[in-house]
């Protein structure tokens, strides 16, 4: 049995249908770099949102879970009102056999794995949730006809799901303009050429993968396992950033790693 001290893997959840309702896909993302997609075939976005938890709970069945989910409603199903619904013996709800499917699996562990849940806000460009903003594209991808059920493991997971981060548009609820002459400050763009950069967002424009970039620094120097080396940080060549899970990656000057890609 598991101590219940372990602390919990932190995952990310999505769903995608567009149209909604139409072609479906959900996927899940760990802070240890599994994940998993599906294609659904048609459904809502809501069964996306919920199938993506159950899968994520299902593929971790020996440790504890920390879920993210920015669908509200999707948290509030398995939490809330799925409970309400079996104790008061409502019927006839969108979904039931999902929620409480999820609802069984979360009891049955309760007290060895436990599974607790945290809504965070969709498409966010602060990389407060990476991990979301990964599964976010994973369920994308899944929503095509021809994707199937698919599984593997992200290589350097924190500059991968920071990279997807940076990609998510902005937020429409949230006004970006910097002053009266309609000039918005434009994060995308800012996040593409501003001084600190991922290995992701290095190699993209010199057609290398974050794996090529990551193998270039290492022999280097630069870079030791998944972080910059000390020696890289006092040089003013990469700073040290954190997750919220607490996951710690490193990002890099993007005009003179730039010039070091360039020279291998």
């Amino acid at each position: 049995m598991r101590s219940k001290m372990t602390s919990p893997l932190v995952v990310g959840t999505d769903g995608s249908a567009v149209p909604n309702p139409g072609p479906c896909g959900c996927a899940w993302v760990a802070e240890d770099g599994r994940w998993g997609a599906e294609h659904l075939g048609q459904g809502t976005n809501n069964i996306g949102e919920l199938t993506a938890i159950l899968r994520a709970i299902q593929a971790n069945p020996n440790q504890p879970l920390h879920v993210l989910a920015d669908s509200q409603y999707a948290i509030n199903s398995v939490t809330t009102w799925g409970p309400a619904w079996r104790r008061k013996g409502v019927t006839g709800k969108k979904n039931m056999e999902l929620i409480f499917e999820i609802i069984d699996l979360v009891e049955a562990r309760r007290a060895t794995v436990p599974v607790t849940f945290e809504w965070v806000r969709a498409h966010d460009r602060s990389n407060s949730t990476p991990l979301n903003s990964l599964a976010d594209e994973y369920a994308n991808a899944a929503s095509k006809r021809d994707f199937g059920a698919q599984t593997g493991v992200i290589e350097n997971i924190a500059e991968r799901s920071a990279a997807a981060a940076a990609r998510q548009p902005s937020s429409s609820g949230t006004s970006r303009t910097s002053g009266g002459d309609g000039s918005g400050d434009n994060g995308a763009a800012k996040r593409s050429t501003g001084k600190w950069a991922t290995m992701t967002e290095l190699g993209k424009p010199l057609g290398l993968s974050a794996v090529q970039v990551g193998k270039i620094l290492t022999n280097a120097g630069l870079r030791d396992g998944s972080l910059a080396t000390d020696a890289a940080v006092a040089d003013g060549l990469a700073r040290h950033r954190k997750m919220k899970s607490g996951t710690e990656f490193s990002v890099w000057d993007r005009k003179r790693v730039t010039e070091i890609l360039r020279q291998q």
